[in-house]
């Protein structure tokens, strides 16, 4: 539950600027502009919150595969869902 919501939340706060730290290939012109635009500080606070996201995602998937059950992952991922949906309302 709490890593999956932690995920949603970061992923929700830092998207904006994500789509602009992709690499010029994968980004539209606007992106590219609102990323050289933006300050150092904050580039480097996309790519850690992104090293953060990685981190978490490989947590995931090693707790998933060997402490919980297949009712124990559906649960946690919905009630994670839902209450990530909830507080953005």
């Amino acid at each position: 539950f709490m890593m999956v919501h932690a995920i949603l939340l970061i992923v929700e706060v830092v998207g904006p600027s994500l789509a602009a730290s992709l690499p010029k290939a994968l980004r539209g012109e606007k992106a590219g502009e609102r990323w050289q635009e933006t300050t150092v500080e904050i580039k480097w606070a996309t790519r850690a919150a992104m090293a953060l996201v990685g981190l978490w995602w490989f947590m995931l998937l090693m707790t998933c595969l060997f402490f919980h059950t297949p009712a124990e992952k559906a649960s946690g991922f919905a009630f994670a869902v839902v209450g990530w949906w909830l507080s953005g309302v």
